[in-house]
Parts: C-alpha cells; sequence; structure tokens
C-alpha cells in the first residue's frame, strides 16, 4: 500500500498546510481530503497489520475516498486502537478538517502523536505544522496555540523518518536560528543534503546555493551544484529549471550547453504549479528559439534528426489552420506556408535516411486530404515512401504494416497491405512482424486465404528470433496434427526447449517439466529433466512450474521421494510469485495456499 503524504507529490507543504489551518485558502484543505489511508511506516517495516486492523482500514479508506467522514472516522478510529499508523494520521487530518466533527487542534495532535510513535512519518511532520502554525476557526478564533519548540521536535522526528519536508522546514530552522534551535549553517546544510537525497525539490534547489556559496562549511563546488539543481528541476520544481535554464546558457558556473539551457525552458514550459502565466510563456519563447536554433543548424549541415524536427515543427503550427476554409488571405499564405516547410524537410530528412520522415511523408501522400495544401494523392509515390522506410528501420516497417492492418495514422485499413509491409520487416528480422504474418495465414483475412504451413514456416522464424510467444503457437499448431498421427514430436519438443533455455520463458519450462513428468507426449519419461525444467520455471516466475514441484515434493510419486524441506522451499518461492510479504508457511500449506488470479507467468 502507497504511503499516504500531506502534500501533492511535491508542492510546498507548509503554505498547503496553513491554508487549512486557517491562513490562506482552502487549498490545503482539499489536499487533506484527497488523503488515501495507508500504514506504510517510513521505519519499522516489519510492523504488520492484524486481519481486523486491516479490513477496518480497508472499509475507512473506502468511506473516505467517498467523502463520507463520519463512516470514515468510525473504521479509522478501531484501526487506530488497532495500531494502525496510517489510520491515526487520518483521524488527525479529520479533526483538522473538521469533517463531520469540530476542528479540534489537541485532538489532531493526539492521534498524529500516536501515528507518528508507530513511525508514520508524515504523520510527525503535519504536528510539527500545527504546532508551527496554529489552527483558528471559521471565525478566526484561536483553537489551538502555536509551540515552535514543540513543532522543531515533531520535525526532527519526521526528518528521522524520511520525510523530506520536515527535513527542509528543520534546515530552514538552524539556519535561521527559530523553532528553538540555535542557528547551526553546518547543520543546516547537512539537512539540505539529507532532504535532497529524499527526493525533495526544495532540498536540492537549496543545496545547490550551498555549494554554489560554500556556506555552511561546503567546499564552494560549481559542478555540484548543478548537479542538486538538475535534480531540483527533474523533480519539477521550476525554480530549478530556470536557474538551470540560465546558468547553461549563460555559461558562467559550468561550460556553455544550449541543448541543456533548452531543455530546461521547455520542462519550464510545461509546468504549471506555482508559475504564472507570463513566466511560462516566456520560458516556452526561449525554449523554443533555442530549438529552433539548433535544428536549424544541424538541418543545414545534414543531420537527419535536426531536419526531421524542423518538420515536425512546421506542421504543428500547420495544424492551427488544419480544416481551415481559406476566406482570409494571410491566414491561407501562413497555412500553406508552414505545410510546404513541413514538406520541405520531411523530404530532406528522409533523404539522409530518417525512416519515421519518409513514414510520414508517404502517409501525406497516402492521404492528401487536406484543403490548403497542393498535394495530390500520390499511392505509387506513398509505396515507394513506405519500400524506403523498410530499407531503412524493420520497426517502422512495421509500423506501415501496422497501420495498414487496423486503418491507423490516417491510413485505410487495407490487409493485402499489411502483409505485404509485414513481409518485408520479418525479412529484415522484426520477430513481431514475423508473428504477425504467420497469424494472418492462421486465421485467413479478407483476400487472404489460409495457410497452416505458411503460418507454421513464420512462427517458426519468429521463434527463432526470440519471440517465446510464437514458439508455444508454433508447437501447438504441430500439436494439433498429432490426433491425425501426423505430428513431429521431436520438432514440438525442441520448439518448447528453445523457449525455455535460450529465451528464459517460465511457462515453456513448466510445459516441458510437464512434458518429461508424464512422458505420454512429446518426451520420454524423466524425473531428472522434470525437476531441473520445473525449477528453472520457477526461476523464471512461472507460479504454475514454483506449485507443481512443491506438490509434487510434497506427495512424492514419479520417481522422486516425498521432501518436505524441498515441498516448503517451492512453497515459499511461490509465495513470492504470487506477491505475499512476508509468507507464513505450515504444514500441508500447499492444500491451504490461496494464490492469486493472473499473478505469475
Amino acid at each position: 500500500m502507497k504511503q499516504a503524504v500531506l502534500i501533492l507529490s511535491s508542492a510546498i507543504i507548509a503554505i498547503v498546510f496553513c491554508a487549512c489551518v486557517g491562513i490562506s485558502t482552502t487549498k490545503g484543505c482539499d489536499t487533506l481530503r484527497k488523503q488515501k489511508l495507508s500504514n506504510t511506516q517510513t521505519l519499522d517495516t516489519q510492523h504488520a497489520l492484524s486481519p481486523k486492523a486491516q479490513e477496518y482500514l480497508d472499509k475507512s479508506n473506502q468511506y473516505y475516498e467517498n467523502s463520507d467522514y463520519a463512516k470514515a472516522l468510525e473504521f479509522a478510529l478501531k484501526a487506530c486502537d488497532l495500531d494502525a499508523g496510517g489510520a491515526c494520521f487520518i483521524v488527525g487530518n479529520i479533526y483538522v478538517l473538521g469533517e463531520s466533527v469540530p476542528k479540534d487542534g489537541k485532538k489532531a495532535i493526539k492521534f498524529w502523536d500516536k501515528a507518528c510513535g508507530l513511525y508514520y512519518g508524515n504523520a510527525c511532520y503535519n504536528a510539527g505544522i500545527l504546532f508551527q502554525q496554529g489552527l483558528t476557526s471559521v471565525d478566526s478564533e484561536e483553537i489551538f496555540k502555536i509551540d515552535v519548540v514543540k513543532s522543531g521536535e515533531y520535525f526532527q522526528k519526521g526528518c528521522d523518518l524520511n520525510v523530506g519536508y520536515a527535513c527542509v522546514n528543520l534546515a530552514y530552522a538552524y539556519l535561521n536560528g527559530s523553532l528553538g534551535m540555535e542557528k547551526d549553517e553546518a547543520k543546516s546544510a547537512i539537512l539540505w543534503q539529507r532532504a535532497c537525497d529524499l527526493n525533495n525539490e526544495r532540498g536540492c534547489f537549496n543545496l545547490g546555493y550551498i555549494y554554489q556559496r560554500g556556506d555552511g562549511g561546503v567546499k564552494k563546488d560549481g559542478e555540484k551544484a548543478m548537479q542538486a539543481w538538475e535534480k531540483s528541476c527533474k523533480l519539477n520544481y521550476v525554480d530549478g529549471c530556470s536557474l538551470v535554464a540560465n546558468e547553461y546558457q549563460l555559461g558562467k558556473l559550468v561550460k556553455q550547453d544550449l541543448q541543456k539551457a533548452e531543455q530546461a525552458y521547455i520542462k519550464m514550459c510545461h509546468l504549471s504549479i506555482d508559475f504564472d502565466e507570463k513566466h511560462r510563456a516566456k520560458a516556452c519563447k526561449r525554449g523554443t528559439s533555442l530549438k529552433l536554433a539548433r535544428i536549424n543548424e544541424q538541418c543545414a549541415k545534414n543531420n537527419a534528426q535536426g531536419c526531421f524536427e524542423l518538420a515536425e515543427h512546421y506542421a504543428g503550427l500547420y495544424k492551427q489552420y488544419e480544416g481551415y476554409d481559406g476566406e482570409a488571405l494571410d491566414t491561407a499564405k501562413k497555412a500553406k506556408h508552414n505545410f510546404a516547410m513541413t514538406l520541405k524537410f520531411l523530404q530532406k530528412a528522409c533523404d539522409l535516411g530518417k525512416a519515421k520522415a519518409c513514414f510520414n511523408l508517404g502517409i501525406i501522400y497516402e492521404n492528401a486530404k487536406t484543403q490548403l495544401n497542393k498535394t495530390k494523392k500520390n499511392t505509387i509515390k506513398a509505396n515507394e515512401l513506405f519500400d524506403r522506410v523498410c530499407k531503412l528501420d524493420s520497426r517502422q516497417c512495421y509500423e506501415v504494416g501496422d497501420s495498414f492492418f487496423f486503418g491507423r495514422n490516417k491510413l485505410t485499413k487495407n490487409y493485402i497491405k499489411a502483409l505485404e509491409f509485414f513481409k518485408k520487416a520479418c525479412d529484415n528480422i522484426n520477430q513481431w512482424a514475423c508473428q504477425k504474418v504467420a497469424l494472418m495465414y492462421y486465421d485467413g483475412h479478407s483476400g487472404i486465404n489460409q495457410n497452416k504451413p505458411q503460418a507454421m514456416r513464420y512462427f517458426i522464424k519468429s521463434c527463432y528470433l526470440g519471440l517465446t510467444q510464437s514458439c508455444h503457437q508454433a508447437a501447438q499448431l504441430e500439436f494439433a496434427n498429432c490426433a491425425k498421427n501426423q505430428c513431429d514430436k521431436t520438432k514440438i519438443l525442441e520448439l518448447i526447449t528453445r523457449s525455455c533455455e535460450i529465451s528464459g520463458d517460465g511457462y515453456g519450462c513448466y510445459k516441458l517439466g510437464n512434458a518429461y513428468r508424464s512422458g505420454k507426449d512429446i518426451a520420454p519419461q524423466d524425473t531428472k529433466e522434470a525437476v531441473k525444467f520445473y525449477e528453472m520455471g520457477c526461476e523464471a516466475e512461472n507460479s504454475s512450474a514454483c506449485f507443481a514441484l512443491a506438490e509434487w515434493y510434497s506427495k512424492g510419486g514419479d520417481g522422486l521421494n516425498k521432501n518436505e524441506s524441498k515441498a516448503r522451499e517451492f512453497y515459499e518461492k511461490l509465495c513470492a510469485v504470487e506477491g505475499y510479504q512476508p509468507c507464513k508457511i505450515a504444514n500441508n500449506v500447499g492444500k491451504k495456499i490461496k494464490c492469486k488470479k493472473g499473478a505469475g507467468r
């Protein structure tokens, strides 16, 4: 069960919480309402809930998600009495929200304190915020008094339990000498590092400044400062991205890298949390400007990817006018210009060997329905482009076949063309394309006759290219002939063995274990080989193989001696594959174990 946290992934905790306790808006309350019940502790991972506690916790979670806070509180209290830390945490949240009960800071602290003692770090953090900010009623009446010393104590507990924002708030306390802490820049620097190690975006952001300035006894290091800011940006912190973009663009702290600057600006462009529209638009413009300069230069130097990206840029501009009726001349001219530039750079990228460019160009000529361009439908040219795609890239060739097969990418469904391009991709060693050809011959489609010998040929080719599913399909197709005494059992055994030994397919190993154990179908009876393949299947996380071997050792027979120790070993492996943590194995557990449906391979 995932750990519930107070913040929205990585928003500003203190401000969000303040909003709920009466200082700002209702945003913090909305955040608290979205919390799901959980019993994930940050320490003491051996603490497991009793079945009854888990039952109450699940019911409370269900009611909480449906905003039935009275019922949620009822079951959360029962779960909390049974030491479910996540339930105690949510009870505290409900009392701060004042949902179904009056707001009560003392009761919130009572339950958060218990959750904190049960190693639920976010409860420690919430308690720290409540003591730092206090709590007011709707009428601004103080109903919980501030106690900054206790606030610092709870932040310390939260930080010790790996809550990043608790470490951040503690770092601020040591930096400023607040919350009962003596001013200590060295401790503050250590806490910024800890918060960053816990993937807290603000911790990384401030750590960058520590390295840039050499504060808190830390040696100045521009490279480490950039690493911290880059991590902050990866964690979606706008200010971190801004510093990264500026530093790489100007090249003062690190070597200038305009592409990295471009990437940071573009990321800022797509971030919206705590970022006003004016600055976002500015970042978008800078990112686009840097990108255009880069790809124009690359294309001028005959770089296929650069030309392809230029084509995508102009295609994006053209889409603004797609379907336009052309009444406004200026707008129509812009649209035609952008479309012409799209064609120009797609053609250049294709000529330079970019398969995706040839593919996109082929689709344009296959359709050519746009009103604002003069391109005419040209199936011959489209096919020439698709053929070039197949010579350049088997995966993209497969995409051509797939587009015709399903009628995707604005292409009309056409099974004959689909088969043609799947075959070309298969000839270029694409295992999935070979399987597609096999399936089309096996099923038969409009214009394509069913042909099982051809299906077998392509299944086998796909199998030998490494697609285990095709090995099983070929084996099954051959096995169907056994009813007429016309099958090649050696071929069947070879195909399944290949899927197991060469491709590491657990299901194939399981099938081999069955075959050697029974000795009735495709392989002679051989206990040693059967055990070997069951073990291989179990190691490949096939639950059927683990279960078969566990049961066999438990009962014995078919040439295998009964061995309770070995049976227990494979029941435990079965539990691990099925997701039981921890797994308690007792005598005759094989008869009692309840495996999850669909688990394993």
